[in-house]
């Protein structure tokens, strides 16, 4: 992964990189086929199932980025300090 040149965060570029993020995508689109399809709302357990799910996976991506990837910092553009193998 590499740091992201607009905003905050990083842009997947290798393919084991893309693989983590859809597998994380599927992960929480099942999760979310799990609720109820019925009109009434879900029961609380229910939903505290369906958000941790989520965090689980939102923390996931964000230690493998941290852990493989430069540090993300707010960037607005291009700079000449720009590293390649680093910034995207």
């Amino acid at each position: 992964m590499k740091r992201r040149r607009y905003g905050w965060g990083w842009t997947p570029v290798t393919w084991i990189a893309t693989l983590i993020v859809s597998m994380q995508i599927a992960i929480i689109f099942i999760a979310a086929t799990l609720l109820p399809a019925k009109p009434v709302q879900p029961t609380a357990g229910e939903l505290i199932a369906f958000l941790a799910i989520f965090a689980l996976a939102v923390m996931t991506i964000i230690l493998f980025g941290l852990a493989s990837s430069p540090k993300p910092t707010w960037r607005w553009g291009k700079e000449p300090s720009d590293n390649p193998d680093e910034d995207f």
